[in-house]
């Protein structure tokens, strides 16, 4: 992954999950991962996979198709 989307990656998870309302627990809810899953995805912490970044935005109601 390049440095400036280790940046940007977190940055948008974080502000899809707070754009649908939700916290991180109930991202977890809806994802069914543990909240500390999604601490991690937000803070750098780890890597997510494309798979999983989808998953984080349509589970918040935003989807690639509406982040152009």
């Amino acid at each position: 992954m390049e440095p400036a989307a280790k940046v940007a990656v977190p940055i948008l998870l974080r502000k899809a999950r707070e754009a649908a309302g939700l916290t991180q627990g109930g991202l977890a809810d809806r994802l069914g991962v543990t909240y500390q899953a999604v601490q991690k995805w937000e803070r750098s912490g780890a890597n997510p996979t494309v798979v999983t970044i989808d998953r984080v935005l349509r589970a918040s109601s935003v989807g690639f198709s509406n982040r152009r």
